[in-house]
């Protein structure tokens, strides 16, 4: 199963690259410690169920907002939900949003379907991808897009 890249990062899609990174995907610091992982995904149609995208990467102690991530998309398939979860430990796909439907155009707020981090969060112990999934994804369409917004408070 391919790994597929959020646009900003699709460049390091390398091993080498992607490991020079850096400790974490920069955000736009909006007040005080507040940082939001913004990360939009262009679909490329060849995507199914299951396959990874990787959003940004954030430092240990950071501390992910699941309850107020967005996802805004414009119609990426006839049926698709999607997790929204990190790579701590043993990949929790779900930890912040779990089946978010967006399948059809608009905006979803992470509360909607909150994953077990939303309802208690906690601090990476590690420096961790934030990743999305596609849990259900029939019919993908090549050049439609997802835009996710990660609000977080920086350690």
């Amino acid at each position: 199963m391919p790994t597929f890249y959020a646009d900003q990062i699709a460049g390091a899609t390398s091993a080498v690259a992607a490991s020079q990174l850096g400790d974490r995907t920069p955000g736009a610091e909006i007040t005080n410690r507040t940082s939001y992982l913004i990360a939009t995904y262009t679909m490329d149609g060849t995507e199914v169920a299951d396959d990874v995208i990787r959003l940004g990467k954030l430092r240990a102690g950071d501390l992910v907002i699941g309850g107020s991530i967005l996802i805004s998309n414009d119609a990426v398939a006839t049926t698709a939900t999607l997790d929204i979860g990190d790579t701590e430990g043993t990949d929790d796909v779900d930890r912040y949003v779990d089946g978010a439907d967006v399948a059809a155009a608009g905006l979803d707020l992470g509360s909607a379907s909150p994953g077990a981090g939303t309802l208690l969060p906690a601090a990476l112990g590690t420096d961790e991808w934030i990743t999305a999934t596609f849990a259900t994804l029939a019919t993908p369409v090549a050049g439609k897009k997802l835009q996710i917004l990660v609000p977080y408070v920086g350690a």
